[in-house]
């Protein structure tokens, strides 16, 4: 594309000109500010792997701007991070993202949520809408290892349907969707309905840290795929607790979100 006019270029092409252009410079200070947003895997791939040498092997300094929790934490070794403008932390990485997700706010973890208004898609709750979300038998929504938790969820419905469930999605801190559980026993809506549904799920596995819950209402078929009547676009906050101090740290970081169950030597 040597011979095309630069106004003609794509946004992710115009990016990796600019990054190309900027990677080879002889400069000290390398300032990026979201350049990974829209190129391809491979180019984010090329572009992290630059920064890095540039960073460690040239022994320059890269100011990153981004809200990629995953390529923070990939290529920097301090975070600062910016509140309407003013400094609100500047120290390691791992506690500067906590900082940044509020992981350490305990007020931001409420026993209540409306759904009404958040929706992915047009067709999401117009038959069937979840409106709210409560924990029961908690002041916040935190919990320790193993813990049941115990929900509502009020709904309503426009029409008649039968074998609904629900689906109960667990995100990590990177919003990435680390394990799900789904309701076994089906239940039935009629037109104009409005109920209150109590469920328990056990997020056993799960490592203590701060996660997202994402419900759903969906009915399978006699294909074995699903319809899905409501998917809020909904990260209700939780935080899962060790159940008592001591013992070995699990390093989420590098081993995973679940733990799975221990192995045994055998003979």
């Amino acid at each position: 594309f040597i011979d095309t006019p630069v106004k003609r270029y794509s946004s992710g092409m115009y990016v990796k000109l600019a990054f190309s252009v900027a990677a080879h410079l002889n400069s000290e200070i390398m300032i990026m500010d979201e350049v990974l947003a829209v190129g391809d895997m491979a180019f984010q791939k090329k572009s992290l792997d630059k920064m890095s040498d540039v960073s460690r092997k040239e022994g320059r300094t890269i100011l990153y701007v981004s809200h990629n929790m995953n390529t923070i934490r990939q290529l920097c070794d301090r975070v600062i991070v910016l509140d309407h403008g003013r400094v609100s932390f500047d120290g390691g990485v791992d506690e500067g993202i906590e900082r940044y997700l509020g992981d350490a706010k305990a007020d931001e973890y409420p026993c209540a949520h409306g759904l009404k208004e958040l929706r992915r898609y047009w067709q999401h709750g117009s038959e069937i809408l979840l409106e709210s979300l409560r924990f029961v038998g908690c002041q916040s929504a935190e919990f320790t290892v193993d813990q049941p938790i115990c929900f509502e969820l009020g709904l309503s419905s426009r029409i008649r349907r039968e074998q609904v469930r629900c689906v109960l999605r667990i995100r990590d801190k990177n919003n990435v969707t680390r394990i799900a559980s789904c309701l076994s026993e089906p239940f039935s809506l009629e037109p104009g309905e409005v109920q209150t549904l109590r469920f328990t799920a056990v997020l056993a596995g799960l490592e203590p840290g701060s996660y997202s819950l994402n419900p759903e209402l969906i009915q399978y078929n006699s294909s074995g795929n699903y319809h899905s009547y409501d998917n809020p676009n909904a990260m209700i906050p939780v935080r899962i607790t060790a159940e008592e101090s001591g013992g070995a740290v699990w390093p989420a970081r590098f081993w995973g979100s679940v733990r799975l169950a221990d192995m045994r030597l055998t003979e």
